[in-house]
């Protein structure tokens, strides 16, 4: 067949279905893509953002009466913060039986070809979500393991940091373990078989020798990562509100306004008066700002419950809160506005809180089927390797807060069954 008519007949018809930025179309589950705007880099300075901060202020005062002498000057500390987009690559493919049919039947083309963009799709956003929470941090922790057979294990999270949608759908997926830092076996040695929501656990199949690397860590703490993530990716969210050391080239024990806030649930249910509580850190460090509390669906049903009780329901109420449930819980508290926010990433142990205003996404491209350097149909790129063509998907951007000092991290959350 003739590869490249075929590829630019088959780009040009999938582009009257889907858009070249997939952030039209992002699933219900990327809360932080359609609330933080993406921010392409315009002040680079080589492969970094950089964004200048007030770090501190000029001091030196002078007080007393008659000729008194100045106190000597003590400047305002101005540096900046930077940070490095962290590149995001899938790919999928589709035979060249199915690319052929365009050529002379472009509705079953069509239909066949959009399954494979909404799960490339489908796929990219989600990790790209995964990333905006817990790039740097980990997808989840396990402490035991249970040996299935010789090559097959099966891991319990602990409940802190068990989500089930992050393991929803990642059947086959190669994964890798870390121990302290230190890499388990390799990487990408482990795949996901099998995963028990009710159980937190999942199946990894991997050779014997990887198995029983494994299985020998039994009782020790670690942290599980996508294949060739760990070292690669942005930091994320939870990174960003538990940054001790550096963050973003600024260090957070130096200065006092690039330290954020902690506060724990104190190993019990979150209630309404303890996100209160918290804000009031975030205040009491000059937070006079909207802040939204991203926390996991059965800790928010705690919460929904808890407004249910004590709403009066009269002129002022609105079926966007609350009505036989909620999409989202607003009310006031010290720093004004809060809204509370279920996100199914969000592992059950813990929450953020944080300025959505003073959030950005910040890289040279936002999700993209077009890749760069590409001046024709980049969509679809003959495969070397099989019968078909590849799809590619791309993006390059970090996450970046210009006020930690108005971030706080919840920990400590045990849910309570309604």
């Amino acid at each position: 067949m003739a590869t490249a008519e075929t590829t630019t007949v088959a780009a040009g018809l999938l582009k009257q279905v889907y858009d070249d930025h997939i952030s039209k179309v992002i699933p219900a589950s990327s809360i932080l893509q359609e609330e933080i705007d993406f921010v392409k880099d315009g002040q680079r300075e080589g492969a970094q953002f950089n964004c200048p901060v007030l770090l501190s202020l000029p001091t030196g005062f002078t007080y007393g009466a008659g000729f008194a002498s100045y106190q000597a000057i003590i400047a305002s500390n101005v540096q900046y913060a930077t940070l490095t987009g962290s590149n995001i690559n899938l790919r999928d493919g589709i035979a060249n039986d199915l690319i052929s049919r365009a050529m002379n039947d472009k509705a079953s083309f069509m239909t066949a070809s959009k399954y494979v963009m909404m799960a490339l799709q489908k796929s990219m956003s989600k990790e790209l979500e995964l990333n905006l929470l817990y790039g740097s941090s980990g997808m989840g922790q396990t402490t035991t393991i249970d040996a299935t057979s010789s090559t097959t294990s099966t891991v319990h999270f602990t409940a802190a940091t068990w989500s089930p949608a992050i393991w929803s759908g990642m059947e086959g997926n190669a994964i890798s373990a870390y121990n302290n830092g230190s890499l388990v076996a390799s990487e990408g040695a482990y795949t996901i078989t099998s995963v028990n929501i009710s159980a937190m656990t999942m199946l990894v199949t991997s050779s014997s020798g990887n198995a029983t690397t494994l299985q020998a860590l039994s009782g020790t703490t670690l942290d599980w990562y996508t294949n060739t993530a760990f070292g690669n990716q942005m930091v994320g969210l939870k990174g960003i509100v538990t940054a001790s050391g550096t963050l973003f080239g600024l260090s957070t024990t130096s200065y006092s306004v690039w330290q954020p806030n902690t506060f724990s649930c104190g190993s019990a249910a979150l209630t309404l008066g303890k996100v209160e509580d918290a804000a009031a850190l975030a205040v009491a460090r000059g937070c006079d700002e909207d802040l939204t509390l991203l926390i996991n669906p059965v800790n928010f049903s705690n919460l929904v419950t808890e407004a249910s009780s004590a709403r009066r329901y009269d002129s002022s109420y609105s079926k966007k809160t609350l009505e036989n449930g909620a999409q989202a819980i607003e009310y006031y508290g010290p720093n004004g506005k809060i809204e509370v926010v279920s996100h199914p990433f969000v592992k059950q142990g813990e929450g953020f809180l944080v300025p959505m205003s003073r959030m950005k996404r910040v890289g040279s491209t936002d999700i993209t089927f077009d890749l760069p350097g590409f001046a024709g149909p980049a969509l679809y790129l003959p495969s070397p390797t099989n019968t078909g063509v590849e799809i590619r998907v791309f993006t390059s951007q970090a996450l970046f807060c210009e006020a930690p000092s108005h971030t706080v991290y919840l920990s400590n959350i045990v849910n309570s069954s309604n």
